[in-house]
């Protein structure tokens, strides 16, 4: 058997799995990104905050602790590829 008569075979016999895959896969890479954006958005606008040294010590302290944990949540995805990504929410580590 040649391997397009193969890949034929198989695509005639799985063309309903294969199509609903297809949707599945394009639902999770849109509200992927849809979520992404809404993220990198409120991170965005946190970022940009002015700290005004007029305010309380606490509130000072907090914001620049916040604005750590965005700084090091974002090099984080930033700097590691979607594949490793990837592989670390599914297989949990």
């Amino acid at each position: 058997m040649e391997f397009f008569e193969w890949v034929w075979r198989i695509w005639i016999t799985y063309w309903p799995s294969l199509l609903e895959g297809a949707g599945v896969t394009l639902l999770i890479a849109l509200v992927g990104t849809v979520v992404g954006s809404i993220i990198g958005l409120l991170i965005g606008i946190f970022k940009t905050m002015p700290i005004d040294s007029k305010d309380h010590i606490m509130r000072r302290w907090g914001f620049k602790t916040v604005n750590f944990v965005l700084a090091s949540y974002v090099e984080v995805f930033r700097s590691t590829p979607m594949m490793v990504q990837a592989m670390v929410i599914f297989y949990g580590y």
